[in-house]
């Protein structure tokens, strides 16, 4: 496992940043083409767009509704940016295979920094996990599970929800998808992003995954891409192996022929067998 504590100032960037791994030119064509295929998939869906659940301008969700009667399984997917980018919007592709299989899938909005910090955006999280346990039934969900997921800068976010979801009262997590994740924000302290994050060693510390273990015993599986750099793999191998070390039911995998972007065109679909 490559760690990027080990790494020199120009190579932690080079693996630490996946926009810097990949290029620009690649990187926008990505997400340009993450925003085709979610309006694309918007036609083929039923949408309830941009429902509030905090006071922050960007703290509201889509919800897509399957075909048959609720109350439904509910299926979070918070997306990624490195905490400072990106949309609801241009993931809505990324639901639809669960919204297929009988999910209610819910796409989640947060505020970006440099507007607010890293704190602010984990409790507008745990905001959003308060909101479902009042309006579960309002919004025809189940309340016995929730299925979870998160990119990048999202799979974090999901990460922390698993250690504290902000309420006893939230519905329970009973699997997880964690994919490409930035688990020790630490690692994002000399990096060029951080103009933007304004993270702090204290604020790092209070955010590491690593140090903050899922409460809960959701089924976890760790995804990374198999041609993402050594430094950004080490995340997700460091994730499984404490884990695993604490007894946690998780699978990992590198996905073969998968980059950092590439990575959310493999469908996310929780296994119907939790509900």
């Amino acid at each position: 496992m490559t760690d990027w504590r080990n790494l020199d100032p120009a190579t932690r960037e080079a693996e630490m940043n996946p926009r810097a791994a990949l290029g620009d030119a690649v990187a926008d064509a990505y997400f340009a083409s993450y925003a085709e295929r979610s309006a694309a998939a918007r036609a083929r869906m039923h949408g309830t767009f941009d429902i509030r659940f905090g006071t922050g301008p960007k703290c509201t969700f889509d919800l897509f509704r399957p075909k048959t009667a609720g109350p439904h399984p509910a299926f979070v997917f918070i997306h990624g940016g490195y905490w400072r980018a990106l949309d609801k919007v241009d993931h809505h592709f990324v639901v639809e295979p669960a919204v297929a299989a009988g999910f209610a899938a819910l796409v989640v909005n947060y505020d970006l920094c440099p507007e607010v910090t890293l704190d602010d955006i984990v409790e507008e999280m745990r905001a959003f996990m308060r909101f479902l346990a009042q309006h579960a039934q309002d919004l025809q969900l189940r309340s016995d599970g929730l299925a979870l997921a998160g990119h990048s800068a999202g799979a974090h976010l999901a990460a922390m929800l698993l250690h504290d979801p902000g309420s006893d009262a939230a519905p329970p997590v009973t699997w997880a998808a964690l994919a490409s994740g930035i688990y020790e924000p630490a690692a994002v302290l000399e990096l060029s992003v951080n103009a933007d994050v304004r993270l702090t060693a204290e604020m790092a510390e209070r955010n590491d995954v690593l140090h903050r273990l899922p409460t809960c015993r959701p089924a976890i599986e760790v995804t990374v891409g198999a041609d993402e750099t050594p430094a950004w793999i080490g995340q997700s191998e460091a994730l499984t192996r404490v884990l695993s070390a604490a007894g946690h039911n998780v699978a990992y995998e590198a996905v073969p022929r998968a980059n950092h972007l590439s990575l959310l065109y493999r469908p996310i679909l929780p296994p119907l067998v939790h509900w």
